[in-house]
């Protein structure tokens, strides 16, 4: 008999997957043995990550529904069964999870079975779950080229934004490649984070404009895209295209003003054509005439609409002139226009050209000189009382008819007398006249009788006056009242001139009467002084008339007194400033002068003079003012650059000052130094020169006691020196000496009859041709340097001779001092230091300065390099500090030669040694040597030593060539001079020259850090880290050269310092010593203590370690240099790496936000540096090397991660940094100065994140964190491996495969199964991984990552060099937004087998007979969507020639019916329904419109627009208008006409001008602009909105909903707040109206069935998911808490399931 087996109950899996939203797991569970019998065992579930339910109830929060240790829970066997499952529910929730666990057990079997060998399972619910996703607002963005910085929104969207998620946002080519990285915008990758609830961030990119030099590139475009996103997904568009417009940089061609007039009489019209955009291009425009009141032929020239009349512009002209011909007659007409227009462009650009805005032309002919024109002939009269009764006529004459005006008509006009402070009666006999001019008459005679007075009075005067009524067929001219002036017979002061004086150019002083004329349309120039002509003077006009006036009233010309009165420019608004009277005198210049000098006006200003006669007693008589002048713009003589239109402008042009000693044997000035200053002049312009500081103008130039310091300047002639000193910039050479020549040779330029004698001896120094001033001063050594200000900066004499070498430094001030209207004046200041070095007789010296004898020069090595024959050639130059030459040999040295030696190690090496090129000078020559290697070695290393014959000359010898004969010179020791070389070449010699390039890495892993350079096979790009760095990591720096220069071990490179440093309130520490890179004063980043630094650490240092910083809050860095580690010292093998290393945690004890900074100093040098050295700084070691001649390579380089501290830096006793200049600058004529690069690394750690390193917890992590590095990077290591390998092997790479990443890279746990990977076809991109990972400390508090992104390049090349790079924060401007409307996300989907006659036809049957089938209507119509309803309905009409609607209303009641109806109501016709039931009766239900004119599509408002008319026979405007008002009226209206903008471009900057818009209309003022509001908000796009949304929350602080809620009130709040809303997402909006609709008492059910209906197949899971965010339920749970019944089940039906 067969013995049965115990029956034994086991799961038959240990590990189970399931996803959430699987709803059951079944885990199998196997009876083994005997089947025969029912057993059963108790299947139970423990709870781990994942948390279960009670076991009666499901809780918020849980993952399955527990099973408990009950009866229920047993799992029974039958007989004959063997397999059975235990059952568990997973509960789907919308939060996001990671993967979470329980486990299912197995025990308490029933009596006759026993549990199996599998008792316990793990069921793994996979994750993440809910995760948020993640994309861009748009596919496509258009940006102006000129918009600056541009913000792309980033959306995160998902059912739980309750967690922190991030997403990479970079820049890339587009394909084809169209927009240029670094020319057409800058490359970025940047990494954007999500806080908790937030929606929307910005990724920013800036965008670079051509501005400088425009040229057309057309649309350009590249590509923002998203990647690495943690804690979400990527969603579409994950990557968008941004347009670049280049449209403002097609040629262009406008008219520079829009209306012109011109005088008949001129004859040719200019119209400026401006070209703007692209330049580089021919481009041309037709310039044609079109007739309005002239006409062709009669009055202008036509210039056809055709290609002759273009007007072209070729490569690189701005503006060319559309020429027109004037017509002119002698007929007097109105005035006349016609227009220019400018038309059909053409360009040689491939797209062409435009006209721009100003296309056409108005122009005006005036003809006011054919007018027949009457005037007065003066101004003024002026008469003498007579002795008794008499009178004294006076004429009137009509001018223009002779030569100008129109002579043929009558013409007539009234001449009447008006009394001034003379009397009608008593002073003159009044009259009034009416003037008659026949044809052909030209004047007439007005006479007036003057009366005798015999009481004792002042000069009284009258008026004669042509008017007041307008002449009959004639015009008024200027002087149209005439001023007549009694002179009293015993009144003081009664002497007058006969006439005004006249204001010409001094130019035009021979051609007074000719300029002067009415018709002449000269103006005096700006450059040229003016002269004030008087009636007295030969030059007036009619002076054989005014002679004999003068004569008869006794005025001597050269009696007058004159003054000048001048006027600023008119403003563009046409007014006019008042004269002032001139008063600034200066050295040169008086202003009581007839002559008034060009340096107190300018273009366009007004000046006139006033003349006085003056008695025989000395009294002055009655001023006469003359006619006002106006500054022309042309005629310039030196021109004064400005900008087209502007009144004036000045240019700080570059003077040229030198020094140069004359030698004894010059003839005019022997054993002199002579100061040349030349000045480049500008009209209006007057230099001041002086070794001193020009301070304090105007007393300088008014006051001589302030010009008494000024000695050695042009400000003082020799003679106010005499006794001080015998030389000056303005001598005494009279006019008579001046040769008359080009550029001195204008009209009464040198004439001491007409020009102040001063004046004459200062514009001696300008030639008006060459616009130059020149300046000429000759002073002995003891005045340049007692006198002038000199100082000796270096001296010593020369061995055995009497003479000492100098080198003088004098300071130069020069100002050009321009007038400011119309008194005062304004300089542009310079400065200088001029400097020379020369022999010079020591006796000379007054003072008696002497030195001890040396002879000394400068050795400078120019180039060291490898022939193709293998051996070195040095090139190097020499500058000798003595009077001579060094020589190679001399015949008075015998047995001595110039040679350089080499070390002795290199076995005899010889050089053959060349002198290439002299300066043929004795003063200080350079010289170029070369020296040549006998034969070939592969390694020069070693110290050189070079001797030169130094060959002195006489103080007096002159230069001269000797040709092929020695020197004349005296030959004295060689020089020896030190040069250390380090120099090998490869196997096989090839040229080469002699650089050094050096980089600075950051590392986070000891593999990398120890791989030597030269032999490892990954590029130096891969080995410098870019990540970030966790807690509890090590960070490891190291610098070396590049490996591809074999250098071997003749130099070695050993870091001396690493500093530590981070910055106060956002300071950027930068290097830059002397203050000349950024202009903000030296700066020495962080070596040296600065106010501006929170903390700073030396963490390092070679020398004195025992001075160095170890703890920062009690938090070591353990900071050592890599020669100092025992398992790193393979590193010293490399002669060109040097390392150290430091624990990051000390830097998580700071704040975030702090930008941290690296700086590290190094040297390199032969190979001796690594061995014992002196203990001195370094700037004290490179001076020391450069004289002794054991020249260290020292490079300083910088990055960032500072404390005060006052000791151990490299500073002097004073505290000055003190760094050799090598350091600085090194490398002439390359653009780049030298300095030190630093980049910013960015510490985030959250504000309620802590750190304890006593927490026991924290190391745990730490270590979890270390060891998951380590696997992630030796698995990343092999995939680099396998990717190269494939390279070989000409495979691409897998495009599904995890990501690869560099070794030097932190690695996330990825949310998708596949991550991007990007190679080219030549060689493998890795991604770099930047997000911050998150290490739990203490119980779930969280500390990110510090980022430490650092690279440095520095160059080397003879001495130190290092090459300085700037660094540009950009700022990420957030703004919380709502998720955008999602497309298809209805819950009513359509129905796949749908059949609408089917449907009608149960819809039927349903309601036929006695009572109504209610499940069947809501299974159709809350199962189809919108569109298959109406065909439903168009079936049922078909079929039973009934409306459904109708039957629906007869069959059904309430809420219900409502319902029902609506679903078979067309979408717009319900709307529209809705629109009109709101506005029904007393009171509009405003809520009602505004939802749906803020929620509906442009396409949905039209149509409901269109479904009103039709129903109601009336439009919707006339009822709207009819039923609201106001400003919510108008917003209403704008939106009800479904014109909103719905392009998806986003314009930047458009979006910022809307913001300021907005925040000038509201919370800018006082009082709110609400049209603004309505016109932005109801017009707009919604993407543009978005944009408008973020830049107002950077421009006011606030949200736009919370400014309209201050600033506004009543239902324009209400609908500009929900227009907000819906911009933000449409379904949160309508999520909050259903929810409003719910709560409280009672149901909105009219709100409660639009939203469901109109939106249950367009976006109800959005909205699903909105409500469930907003109100932690779900809109299910809340339809079945307030409705009931049918109505119920529909709108759950529409609802289309449950968010637990």
């Amino acid at each position: 008999m067969t013995r049965r087996t115990s029956p034994r109950c086991s799961l038959t899996r240990r590990l189970t997957h399931v996803n959430e939203s699987t709803g059951f797991i079944h885990a199998p569970v196997e009876r083994k043995g005997d089947t025969s019998s029912l057993v059963s065992a108790l299947c139970y579930t423990i709870p781990k990550s994942a948390q279960g339910s009670s076991v009666h109830a499901l809780e918020s929060g849980s993952d399955y529904k527990t099973r408990g240790m009950t009866g229920d829970n047993r799992v029974i066997f039958g007989p004959g069964v063997s397999m059975s499952t235990c059952d568990v529910k997973l509960i789907d929730d919308s939060e996001y999870e990671l993967s979470e666990e329980f486990e299912i057990h197995l025990s308490d079997a029933s009596d006759n079975a026993r549990v199996g060998e599998v008792k316990v399972a793990k069921v793994v619910i996979d994750g993440p779950n809910d995760a948020s996703t993640v994309s861009l607002g748009n596919a496509t963005f258009t940006f102006s080229e000129d918009i600056g910085t541009i913000e792309i929104p980033v959306l995160r969207q998902g059912s739980d934004l309750s967690s922190v998620s991030s997403v990479w946002c970079a820049t890339r080519p587009s394909d084809p490649p169209s927009a240029t990285p670094g020319v057409d915008y800058i490359p970025s990758s940047k990494k954007v984070e999500f806080k908790a609830g937030r929606t929307m961030e910005t990724c920013s990119v800036t965008i670079m404009d051509d501005i400088q030099n425009p040229v057309l590139e057309g649309a350009e475009s590249f590509v923002v895209f998203l990647s690495s996103p943690q804690g979400a997904v990527l969603l579409e568009p994950s990557e968008a295209s941004v347009v670049i417009n280049d449209n403002m940089d097609l040629p262009s061609m406008q008219f520079e003003k829009t209306a012109y007039k011109v005088n008949e009489m001129e004859g040719v019209l200019n119209i400026p054509v401006v070209r703007t955009g692209d330049l580089t291009v021919k481009s041309s425009v037709r310039c044609f005439t079109r007739t309005m009141s002239a006409m062709v032929m009669d009055d202008f020239e036509e210039r056809r609409n055709a290609d002759d009349s273009r007007v072209t512009f070729l490569k690189g002209e701005k503006v060319k002139n559309c020429t027109v011909l004037i017509n002119d007659d002698s007929v007097f007409e109105p005035e006349e226009e016609f227009q220019v227009h400018l038309g059909t462009p053409l360009g040689d650009h491939w797209s062409g050209a435009m006209v721009g805005l100003s296309d056409i032309v108005t122009v005006t002919i005036t003809n006011d000189e054919d007018a027949p024109t009457i005037e007065f002939e003066q101004t003024s009269y002026q008469v003498r009382e007579p002795p008794g009764p008499g009178s004294r006529w006076r004429k009137l004459q009509h001018q223009g008819s002779r030569t100008e005006g129109d002579r043929d008509p009558h013409l007539k006009v009234r001449c009447l007398s008006r009394d001034g402070s003379a009397q009608s009666g008593v002073d003159y006999n009044p009259k009034s006249r009416v003037l008659k001019f026949t044809p052909g008459m030209d004047h007439i005679l007005f006479k007036v009788e003057i009366l005798s007075n015999e009481d004792r009075e002042w000069h009284e005067s009258f008026s004669l006056v042509l008017g007041p009524d307008d002449p009959v067929e004639a015009v008024l001219g200027k002087i149209s009242t005439a001023t007549v002036t009694i002179l009293d017979q015993e009144a003081a002061g009664s002497l007058i001139l006969p006439a005004t004086p006249i204001v010409v150019s001094l130019s035009d002083y021979d051609n007074v009467a000719e300029v002067s004329k009415e018709s002449s349309k000269k103006q005096p120039s700006p450059g040229y002084p003016l002269v004030c002509v008087t009636p007295c003077d030969p030059h007036y006009p009619k002076y054989s008339v005014m002679k004999e006036l003068c004569e008869e009233a006794g005025i001597n010309q050269s009696s007058i007194h004159f003054s000048w009165e001048v006027a600023a420019p008119t403003d563009t608004n046409g007014a006019r400033s008042p004269f002032e009277t001139v008063t600034d005198t200066t050295p040169y210049t008086g202003v009581n002068h007839m002559v008034l000098d060009s340096i107190y006006f300018s273009r366009r200003f007004h000046v006139r003079c006033v003349a006085q006669a003056r008695e025989k007693a000395g009294h002055l008589g009655t001023p006469l003012r003359s006619n006002i002048a106006t500054i022309g713009t042309e005629g310039s003589i030196c021109h004064t650059p400005v900008t087209t239109g502007t009144a004036r402008g000045f240019q700080a042009q570059s003077f040229i000052a030198t020094l140069k000693y004359l030698d004894v044997k010059h003839k005019e000035h022997p054993n002199r130094i002579h100061i040349s200053v030349q000045i480049p002049h500008q009209d209006g312009m007057l230099p001041l020169v002086s070794t001193m500081p020009l301070h304090n103008l105007h007393f300088l130039l008014s006051e001589s006691v302030y010009r008494q310091q000024h000695i050695c300047s042009n400000l003082v002639t020799l003679k106010q020196l005499q006794g001080i000193s015998e030389a000056g910039f303005l001598d005494d050479v009279s006019f008579d000496s001046i040769s008359v020549g080009p550029g001195y040779d204008r009209p009464y330029q040198f004439n001491p009859k007409v020009r102040e004698a001063r004046s004459i001896q200062l514009y001696k120094h300008l030639n008006l041709k060459s616009c130059i001033w020149t300046f000429d001063a000759y002073y002995d050594m003891t005045e340049l340097i007692d006198v002038c200000g000199g100082s000796v900066t270096a001296d010593f004499q020369v061995r055995d001779s009497a003479q000492s070498f100098l080198t003088v430094q004098v300071p130069l001030y020069v100002s050009y001092i321009y007038v400011t209207a119309p008194r005062g004046w304004a300089s542009l200041e310079h400065h200088t230091e001029m400097e020379f070095s020369f022999f010079y007789d020591t006796v000379l010296w007054r003072t008696g300065i002497q030195t001890d004898s040396v002879l000394s020069a400068r050795l400078q090595v120019i180039r060291i390099y490898i022939r193709e024959d293998g051996r070195l050639v040095i090139e190097f130059k020499t500058h000798a500090k003595f009077r001579g030459q060094f020589v190679l040999e001399h015949h008075t040295l015998p047995g001595h030669k110039s040679n350089l030696m080499a070390p002795d190690h290199l076995g005899g090496v010889e050089f053959d040694i060349q002198l290439i090129w002299s300066a043929q000078s004795f003063d200080s020559p350079y010289q170029l040597w070369r020296a040549t290697s006998s034969y070939s070695r592969k390694d020069y290393s070693g110290e050189y030593t070079v001797f030169l014959i130094p060959c002195t000359v006489q103080p007096t010898q002159p230069w001269i060539d000797p040709g092929d004969k020695p020197l004349s010179c005296t030959a004295h020791a060689p020089e020896k001079f030190q040069l250390p070389i380090a120099f090998q070449q490869t196997n096989r010699p090839v040229p080469v020259v002699y650089s050094l390039n050096t980089e600075f890495q950051l590392c986070n892993n000891e593999k990398v850090f120890m791989m030597d350079p030269a032999i490892a096979d990954v590029s130096m790009a891969e080995m410098d880290y870019k990540g970030a760095f966790s807690m509890g990591q090590t960070l490891y720096g190291r610098v070396l050269w590049n490996p591809d220069q074999n250098l071997n071990a003749a130099y070695k490179l050993q870091l001396e310092k690493v500093y530590l440093c981070t910055g106060r309130d956002g300071y950027v520490p930068f290097f830059d010593p002397t203050g000349t890179l950024y202009n903000e004063g030296p700066q020495y980043g962080c070596i040296q203590p600065n106010k501006n630094l929170q903390h700073r650490f030396l963490l390092l240092d070679r020398k004195e370690p025992d001075v160095c910083d170890r703890y920062f809050h009690d938090v070591p860095f353990e900071a050592n240099f890599a020669s100092d580690i025992t398992e790193l010292q393979t590193m010293t093998a490399m002669p060109g790496v040097d390392g150290f290393t430091m624990k990051v945690d000390a830097l998580y004890k700071v704040e975030a936000g702090h930008q941290w900074y690296l700086q590290v100093i190094y040297v390199i040098g032969p190979e001796s540096i690594s061995g014992p050295r002196i203990q001195r700084s370094l700037t004290y070691q490179l001076d020391h090397s450069r004289e002794s001649g054991h020249q260290d390579l020292a490079n300083q380089m910088s990055q960032s991660i500072i404390h005060g501290r006052t000791r151990r830096d490299l500073v002097d006793r004073s505290g000055r940094l003190t760094l050799d200049e090598s350091l600085i600058y090194d490398n002439e004529g390359d653009q780049t100065k030298n300095g030190t690069n630093m980049k910013t690394l960015r510490l985030e750690v959250p504000a309620a994140s802590t750190f304890n390193p006593q927490m026991g917890g924290s190391v745990g992590g730490g270590v979890a964190a270390l060891t998951l590095l380590a696997l992630v990077l030796l698995a990343s290591f092999l995939l680099l491996r396998r990717c190269r390998s494939s390279k070989k092997n000409g495979k691409k790479c897998p495009s599904k495969t995890a990501e690869e990443y560099p070794l030097n890279t932190k690695v996330e746990v990825c949310l998708e199964k596949t991550l991007e990977k990007n190679f080219s076809s030549k060689h493998c991109n890795f991604h770099r991984n930047h997000d911050n990972i998150n290490s739990k400390f203490n119980g779930g508090a969280k500390v990110k990552q510090v980022n430490l992104e650092v690279k440095l390049h520095n160059n080397l090349h003879g001495d130190v060099l290092a090459q300085l790079q700037t660094v540009t924060s950009v700022i990420v401007i957030t703004f919380e937004m709502a998720n955008l409307s999602s497309v298809a996300r209805g819950s009513v989907k359509p129905k796949a087998d749908f059949n609408a006659k089917e449907d009608a036809t149960a819809l039927s049957k349903a309601m036929k007979g006695l009572g109504t089938n209610e499940k069947i209507l809501i299974s159709v119509l809350t199962q189809r969507t919108s569109e298959q309803r109406q065909l439903i309905c168009k079936a049922y009409h078909e079929a039973t020639g009934k409306e459904l609607v109708k039957d629906l209303k007869e069959e059904t009641s309430g809420n219900f019916e409502d319902l029902l109806v609506a679903l078979a109501t067309p979408p717009a016709v319900y709307d529209s329904q809705q629109v009109h039931k709101a506005m029904k009766g007393v009171g509009t239900k405003n809520s009602v419109l505004i939802e749906i004119f803020a929620s509906r599509s442009n396409k949905q408002i039209r149509e409901l627009s269109d479904a009103y008319s039709k129903e109601t026979q009336r439009t919707l405007k006339e009822d709207l208008k009819k039923d609201i008002s106001g400003d919510f009226a108008t917003a209403v209206l704008i939106l009800s006409e479904g014109k909103r903008d719905e392009s998806t471009n986003v314009n930047a900057a458009q979006a910022k001008e809307d913001a300021k818009t907005l925040y000038n209309a509201g919370e800018k003022k006082l009082g709110t602009d609400e049209s603004k509001f309505i016109n932005i908000l109801c017009q707009r796009s919604f993407p543009q909105l978005r944009q408008t949304l973020v830049e107002y929350n950077t421009l006011s602080g606030r949200s736009l909903q919370e400014s309209i809620e201050r600033e506004m009130s009543g239902s324009l709040e209400d609908l500009l707040v929900a227009i907000v809303k819906c911009v933000k997402s449409v379904p949160a909006y309508l999520a909050e109206r259903l929810h409003k609709s719910i709560k409280g008492v009672g149901t909105d059910e009219g709100t409660l069935n639009r939203i469901m209906v109109s939106r249950s197949d367009i976006d109800m899971l959005d909205i699903r998911a909105e409500f469930k965010k907003l109100y932690n339920c779900s809109l299910h749970s809340a339809i079945q808490s307030d409705t009931h019944g049918d109505y119920e089940k529909a709108l759950l039906n529409l609802c289309g399931g449950d968010d637990i």
